[in-house]
């Protein structure tokens, strides 16, 4: 069965394909849109531990203002 987020990506590359796009374009776009998405999550998981590391400085005392 197909979610939302599968369908969006079917109609997508259809319109893509109506545009002029070729599979291995869109597969590539695909592929690199994927790349992106990991890579603002690892990022925003960095930033997560940093904040926790803050946080927890600021708790123990090690860290004032």
């Amino acid at each position: 069965m197909m979610n939302k987020e599968d369908i969006k990506e079917t109609e997508t590359h259809k319109r893509l394909l109506r545009v002029g796009f070729t599979l291995a374009q869109i597969e590539r776009l695909s592929k690199l849109r994927g790349e992106h998405i990991e890579k603002e999550q690892q990022k925003a998981s960095e930033v997560q531990r940093r904040l926790e590391f803050m946080r927890w400085l600021v708790t123990t005392g090690r860290l004032t203002a």
